[in-house]
């Protein structure tokens, strides 16, 4: 994704006189398929408003592309297994390590749109995109909005779905007989519906989930269920993507979706909360209070606060120029973090990494940038640990700061352990969720790794540690499972920002 947005960028650039240099890119990538694009603006040639829709499809999927997955067998060839006739996500896994043991390939692949997507599906799309438009839910939509998020056929990196009409079908007379009067009252109705037939739950299953497998089985983590979703709800005439964030306070990430109405996006859980219940209630919980908000976009957003010119060539999901960042729309102020630059290296990077510690290990969360003797991030939400990190080598992370925590103005504590000065410390049990495998880390600065400090008693009521450094950053934590506490650290022996209501890690 990275090298085709610069790629792009040069081409737009070399193209610049031309009438519409994205159309000319977006034919020469589909080579071979570029015959099926052509067909699609010329049926268009008499409908000026279904060109434009045609045109803002195939100008946009040179970036868009399938993850293909299934296990393959050279006698029995492509195999995907049903999760519904199995017991329960142990007995899937089971079954698909027993695939691998009896010699079937798993096979992951991408396959660009651009590439094979023939005229007869774009019309198709097309057409059922317009016929629920000017419906009374959507009829104050612009149609910009409505390209963005009524008219693609995709949502993330799943198959092109074929469900589209048979949504339509199915749930559009439903919105006819109640006539909702704007986009929140429909996409409520429609969730309460898909309540009844989908639920989270993990499969078992370690391919990517087409989106009529989850429509089939009704089953799925975060992202399937929002696939699904946004599906539904296009099909019918509802404007409705997909927001991402990765978790500072706990492990791994969330997925949700959300419907723009009146010009204002409404979050919601597909198959638990319901349409602006999710921003009410969800991110009130300390530990789900997210740093960093991400929309998925169908057209490529190039209007970043980072030059476009600076690269150094580390891939990350950041660089998603299909990803834009929204964490103002869920949490305003956020803050502008500026942090000096504590060490001069000899081969400095101009981008920077603003990192939290998720599943194990330190993870981009943002994009930042090196400037006047500071590490500047933009939008932030405050409240966190971080830690920043460049990649000199284009390849790995190199640490440039030291973990600190920054408060909701932007205060900055650098949580540097001070190893000459250490103290001990009374955990109580039930309040930190311990259990035997756990052990206190503090971050060590000068070997930039965890080191464990030591047990002196454990009972059932609390776990006392000695040689804990004086301003070090520390959290529980059983480095062959993906079960780590958050990071917390000590003041005036008070718990910062442990939260007693952080519970059990997701």
């Amino acid at each position: 994704m990275i090298k085709i947005s610069l790629q792009i960028i040069l081409f737009f650039f070399l193209c610049s006189c031309q009438n519409n240099p994205k159309l000319t890119y977006a034919l020469e990538c589909a080579q071979e398929n570029r015959g099926e694009l052509e067909k699609v603006l010329d049926y268009y040639k008499d409908e000026p408003e279904k060109q434009k829709a045609a045109l803002f499809l195939i100008e946009n999927m040179p970036f868009h592309f399938s993850q293909e997955e299934y296990y393959y067998s050279p006698l029995k060839g492509k195999y995907i297994p049903d999760v519904t006739l199995f017991a329960n996500k142990n007995a899937v896994q089971k079954h698909c390590d027993s695939l691998l043991k009896k010699e079937y390939q798993l096979i992951r692949q991408k396959r660009f749109d651009i590439k094979y997507i023939n005229s007869e599906y774009i019309i198709n799309n097309i057409e059922l995109a317009f016929s629920v438009l000017h419906k009374p839910w959507n009829k104050n939509i612009s149609f910009e909005d409505f390209c963005q998020y009524i008219l693609p056929y995709r949502v993330q990196n799943e198959c092109p779905s074929s469900l589209r009409k048979e949504m339509r079908d199915k749930y559009l007379p439903l919105l006819d007989s109640i006539q909702p009067q704007n986009p929140l009252e429909a996409c409520s109705i429609i969730h309460q519906e898909l309540k009844k037939i989908i639920a989270y739950k993990t499969t078992g299953c370690p391919l990517y989930p087409t989106t009529e497998e989850t429509f089939r089985t009704g089953l799925g983590d975060c992202n399937g269920l929002c696939n699904l979703t946004t599906i539904v709800m296009r099909a019918v005439g509802i404007p409705v993507t997909i927001d991402h964030t990765l978790w500072t306070k706990m492990n791994m990430g969330h997925s949700w979706c959300v419907v723009l109405s009146d010009r204002v996006f409404y979050c919601f859980n597909p198959g638990e909360t319901a349409p602006g219940e999710e921003t009410n209630n969800h991110f009130k919980r300390y530990h789900r209070i997210p740093a960093k908000v991400y929309r998925d976009r169908f057209e490529p957003n190039f209007n970043t606060s980072i030059n476009p010119d600076i690269n150094d060539n580390y891939i990350t999901h950041l660089k998603n120029v299909l990803k834009q960042d929204v964490t103002h729309q869920y949490f305003a102020p956020t803050i502008q973090l500026v942090t000096p630059v504590e060490q001069v290296f000899k081969n400095p990077s101009p981008l920077v990494y603003l990192c939290t510690f998720n599943s194990n290990q330190w993870q981009p969360l943002a994009i930042g940038e090196r400037k006047k003797g500071n590490y500047i991030f933009e939008n932030v939400v405050g409240d966190n640990i971080f830690i920043i990190a460049d990649s000199p080598d284009g390849s790995s992370l190199r640490f440039v700061s030291s973990p600190f925590y920054v408060d909701k103005n932007g205060n900055i504590r650098k949580l540097v352990p001070n190893k000459e000065k250490t103290f001990r410390y009374v955990f109580p049990k039930k309040k930190f969720y311990l259990w035997g495998k756990y052990h206190l880390y503090y971050w060590d600065t000068d070997t930039q790794s965890f080191t464990a400090t030591q047990l002196v008693e454990k009972d059932e009521e609390a776990w006392t540690y000695e040689g804990i450094p004086e301003n070090g950053l520390l959290l529980f934590y059983i480095p062959t499972n993906n079960r780590n506490r958050h990071f917390f650290f000590i003041e005036k022996n008070d718990i910062k920002p442990w939260k007693e209501e952080m519970g059990e890690n997701c």
